[in-house]
């Protein structure tokens, strides 16, 4: 995908930046080998559809009790897409739609528990993000598979998230986690992780609306300038001001960044803005030298302190492909990908496949999972 022209090119101070410090050299853990054997995308989507893809088309989380949820169903339903897998596609949709339809409106109830058969019904909240990866999936199936049903599907999805996901605040448009509960009358709490960018641009493009491009300016910014401690790193979750003042971390949650976090650099390598300036605390995060083998899994934003266990896999793989989109050399065949069979539970799974088929949309040479 193209690069925003908002952010000029850093790569050659990027790479003067890395060579001083040996960051593409053998004393970097995230470059180093992985046990894995070599698959293709292809094989991976396989090995990823048999292992959290139920008979019923239900994407099941197997690090969270096997519970089910509309983010896992849009991700499910996008790799579906990717790999031309329409039947896979068609049992994941209605699934969905006969589990998680909500009445009022065309959004989606968050989660599914097995314990409760249907929907979990003592919470049918949303979750702004599993919305608008349904309804991006749901255009990629319209245009691939030439299905009228889903594109009409997509555009009723994307209209309610813009009317109930999406909020003001200092001028700027910025997204709802949820309908209810995350408005505290002066601030709203806000995950930034949540912007999909790729998919606020492609949902524009297939029903054009201003909303989406002040909505991707407002999350940029927020990410810009919601950003905490020495690392200046973003945070899972994040209080916005309705009317002027400081971001704080969100209380209600630990203030790190982490599981929810490590999607931003995903998004933006997928989305052209490897570039961007709230990108380069990561990449000092993650490819400094001088932190010693390994790299960690989460880090304190209070306490300025790691997590007492290195990344998993899924995060190794959204790291390589933001080195490789920033880099944008001969150097990129040098990132070996994990593979699915490295990732021990479902969320690690998603990380590593969203990494893969962001690279082959952006033409990163990335060495798909080679030892």
């Amino acid at each position: 995908m193209s690069h925003n022209p908002g952010y000029p090119n850093r790569n050659r101070s990027l790479q003067g930046w890395l060579s001083r410090r040996g960051a593409l050299g053998a004393g970097l853990a995230l470059l180093a080998p992985l046990p894995a054997p070599a698959e293709t995308d292809q094989q991976g989507w396989g090995v990823f559809r048999n292992r959290f893809v139920a008979a019923d088309g239900r994407v099941v989380d197997t690090g969270n009790g096997n519970v089910s949820h509309s983010e896992g169903q849009g991700y499910g339903l996008l790799l579906a897409a990717a790999f031309d897998t329409e039947p896979t596609f068609a049992r994941m949709l209605g699934w969905t739609e006969r589990n998680l339809r909500r009445r009022d409106d065309r959004l989606l109830a968050w989660r599914w528990r097995p314990e409760a058969p249907g929907q979990d019904r003592g919470d049918l909240n949303n979750a702004a993000d599993g919305d608008l990866l349904v309804a991006w999936a749901l255009c990629r199936g319209a245009v691939r598979w030439h299905n009228a049903d889903y594109l009409r599907l997509s555009k009723a999805m994307a209209s309610d998230f813009l009317r109930y996901n999406t909020f003001e605040a200092n001028g700027q448009l910025l997204m709802r986690p949820g309908t209810t509960g995350f408005d505290h009358g002066e601030h709203m709490v806000v995950n930034p992780s949540y912007a999909v960018f790729p998919a606020m641009r492609e949902l524009d493009a297939m029903q054009p609306d201003p909303r989406w491009r002040r909505l991707e300016a407002g999350m940029l910014d927020l990410l810009d300038h919601a950003r905490f401690g020495r690392r200046r790193l973003a945070a899972d979750w994040v209080e916005v001001p309705r009317a002027g003042g400081r971001y704080r971390i969100a209380s209600e949650w630990p203030p790190r960044f982490s599981w929810d976090a490590v999607r931003i650099p995903l998004y933006m390598s997928w989305g052209g803005l490897a570039n961007h300036p709230a990108v380069d605390p990561l990449m000092a995060l993650w490819f400094d030298p001088t932190r010693g083998a390994g790299q960690p899994a989460w880090w304190d934003l209070r306490t300025e302190t790691a997590a007492p266990y290195e990344a998993t896999p899924g995060i190794v793989a959204v790291a390589r492909l933001l080195l490789a989109a920033r880099l944008n050399s001969a150097q990129q065949r040098t990132l070996p990908m994990p593979a699915i069979t490295a990732a021990t539970d479902y969320y690690n799974a998603v990380l590593i496949m969203l990494s893969r088929l962001a690279a082959r949309e952006a033409n990163l040479n990335l060495a798909m999972a080679e030892a």
